[in-house]
């Protein structure tokens, strides 16, 4: 008798162990990935905020900039503070560079883009034709005191969407003598009190160039872009925003491979102003790392 009930509170001691163990068990599984995803998005940020620096503040290895051979250390700051070089950036896009190493088995993936959110006047030469053969681009051209907006694309459709913003003044705007809006090409002002903000919605097709003619009655210091975006709606892809100088005005290079989107990434933002020869373009700029 006594060995049965022996037998019963072992089975009774076993049982209330294993439902405190798989109590334990759900409970830490239900905490623990919770955690490592914070642990891993501090690593990811912390990533970030050294790429920033390293990107946006140092100027690299000048030498290897000019040469082009053995660039261990990327930064597009110039020498003066919040400037960044313009001709670095593409360098660093057109030669691929995306790794910042510190030793031969550390790198950081990391993505880092621009957009522009403010640029100035300047007095350019009007094309006495567009380009005939781009990909889908947009392209500003400033001259007597206009703001020539061209939009075209040979080869696919895309979806612009850009507002501009003229502090304490009001705009007007005409077609040009080159360029047809379709139907269903929308133009919208909107006065404020401080200034006029105009929207464009354009839906650019193959073999289509889209353009408008903006005439404020004073031209501002600078002209500041609230909407930003130029992209094929099926695939995603953005494409790019010109000044007439080439300067691009929106523009992304970094790692290949995907980000992971369990909150194991982060991204931190920096205001710095690109620097094109004499042009100067008040930025925004994102750097995003992940792990």
């Amino acid at each position: 008798m006594k060995k049965a009930q022996n037998t019963i509170e072992f089975v009774i001691v076993i049982l209330f162990f294993l439902i405190v163990t798989v109590m334990f068990m759900f409970s830490y599984l239900r905490i623990f990935p919770t955690e490592t995803a914070k642990v891993r998005e501090q690593i990811a940020c912390s990533h970030s905020e050294t790429l920033a620096i390293q990107l946006l503040e140092l100027q690299g290895n000048q030498i290897n900039w000019d040469s082009g051979g053995g660039l261990h250390e990327l930064g597009f700051a110039t020498s003066t503070g919040m400037e960044i070089d313009y001709d670095k950036f593409e360098t660093a896009k057109t030669r691929g560079y995306y790794n910042i190493t510190t030793d031969a088995n550390l790198s950081i993936p990391f993505k880092i883009s621009y957009t522009a959110y403010a640029f100035n006047y300047t007095e350019e030469v009007i094309p006495t034709s567009t380009p005939e053969n781009y990909n889908p681009r947009v392209f500003i051209v400033r001259s007597n005191n206009n703001i020539l907006i061209y939009a075209g694309s040979n080869s696919t459709t895309a979806e612009l969407s850009l507002t501009l913003f003229f502090p304490f003044t009001t705009v007007t705007n005409n077609s040009c003598d080159s360029g047809v809006l379709e139907t269903g090409d929308i133009n919208t002002t909107n006065t404020k009190s401080d200034g006029d903000e105009i929207k464009l919605a354009w839906s650019v097709g193959d073999s289509d160039l889209d353009c408008i003619n903006l005439t404020p009655v004073t031209m501002p210091d600078l002209i500041f872009i609230r909407q930003l975006s130029f992209k094929n709606t099926s695939t995603g892809q953005d494409y790019p925003i010109y000044l007439w100088n080439e300067t691009i005005l929106n523009n992304e290079f970094g790692s290949s491979g995907d980000i992971d989107h369990d909150k194991s990434y982060c991204e931190v933002e920096r205001f710095g102003i690109l620097i094109d020869g004499a042009e100067k373009v008040l930025t925004k700029f994102k750097i995003l790392s992940w792990r």
